[in-house]
């Protein structure tokens, strides 16, 4: 049974590898880690091969490249080009197998349908976890070399790329059996993985927002407990001098009804209604993004949210309140942390019963139907 399944497994690696998309990508591969390594740091400078140029840098030579590996490496390369590649590459394995009469040979001999369908779809995981070895040994090496700090932190990069992969080739591979088609297998994988991304976009977007609104939420408070004091103050006064500052008076109190207002209007409720919806409904499909940001958890360390200023958002002398903008670094800062707080059991475990799910379907209909 091992020697049929490791056969099966060989012929179908083989298929692959005939196709040069391996090698194609593999040299793309070494491109990018020798741009990594084309770039560094020297006495708090920017170099570029032998070049130092004027550019200030604020990290050492090895954070530098940590970055560059997760930034670009894992979120552009891995996760983007690399990965249609490799959709592109893996896609025609169920198709060209049902359609091309390769599966009468296999299924005259006595070897169970569902050890096919499992050992066909391990040749396509086993593609992209040597492509994503050999690029992650490759940046250890460099910033071992060239940064001086050897990061095995940098191979969990092989199991993380090689789930969110999963991801897709599982429903590449019901794609792929329910149409019998390559390139409908290819397109509706990518179509579908757009709709993911959307949806993680919108959810990350609003969550932005109501650290956002929180922000505000907190700075009306403020105001409104500046207006109290104020106002508290002014009625200690003699009624002389109350007459006489009356009508500041009389504008402090319509600006704290105005502010009293905007800190009771629904807009921060509805927000966060909206934000739980859309997560709520990420929580039954796979997370393509956050699953590869895991990475940066272990790689690069966020600094401390900006908080902001108390007399920022004072009113000026004039009784006008001063420009602020809606979104702050601070606000993105807090996103990122309450993404990064959120438990792997969450980002991995519900995208690995999805695809448990859709490969169960594949799986099903790859034994009843009749070849």
């Amino acid at each position: 049974m091992i020697r049929q399944t490791l056969a099966i497994f060989h012929d179908a690696y083989r298929e692959l590898n005939s196709k040069r998309m391996f090698w194609i990508v593999l040299v793309l591969s070494g491109l990018v880690v020798l741009a990594f390594a084309s770039v560094g740091t020297k006495d708090g400078k920017f170099t570029f091969l032998w070049w130092e140029t004027p550019i200030s840098v604020q990290v050492s030579a090895s954070d530098l490249y940590k970055i560059l590996f997760s930034e670009f490496g894992i979120k552009w390369w891995l996760s983007f080009i690399a990965t249609i590649l490799a959709l592109i590459s893996t896609a025609s394995i169920f198709p060209d197998f049902i359609t091309g009469g390769s599966i009468d040979l296999y299924l005259s001999k006595p070897i169970g349908r569902l050890r096919l369908f499992l050992t066909k779809y391990a040749t396509g995981l086993l593609f992209v976890a040597l492509q994503v070895l050999v690029f992650a040994v490759a940046s250890f090496l460099l910033i071992g070399i060239r940064g001086g700090e050897w990061e095995p932190g940098i191979f969990l990069a092989v199991p993380l790329v090689v789930c969110f992969f999963s991801y897709l080739f599982g429903l590449s591979v019901l794609f792929g059996v329910l149409t019998r088609s390559t390139l409908a297998a290819v397109l509706l994988t990518v179509l579908a993985w757009g709709m993911i991304f959307c949806l993680d976009f919108g959810e990350r977007s609003l969550l932005m927002f109501v650290n956002a609104a929180e922000r505000e939420h907190s700075s009306l408070e403020r105001r409104i407990k500046d207006y109290d004091t104020r106002l508290a103050a002014m009625e200690k006064r003699t009624p002389e001098q109350q007459e006489k500052s009356k009508n500041v008076t009389d504008n402090w109190r319509q600006q704290r009804v105005e502010l009293v207002e905007q800190r009771d209007s629904k807009a921060l409720r509805n927000l966060k209604v909206a934000q739980k919806i859309v997560y709520n409904v990420k929580t039954f499909l796979p997370k393509t993004r956050e699953t590869t940001a895991v990475m940066n958890r272990r790689l690069i360390r966020l600094p401390d949210s900006e908080s902001s200023d108390p007399d920022e958002d004072d009113e000026s002398v004039a009784g006008r309140p001063r420009r602020r903008s809606i979104l702050t670094p601070g606000d993105a800062i807090k996103t990122e942390q309450t993404m990064r707080s959120r438990p792997l059991s969450w980002i991995i475990g519900t995208s690995l019963a999805f695809e448990a799910v859709v490969l169960a379907i594949a799986a099903w209909v790859f034994i009843r139907r009749d070849y």
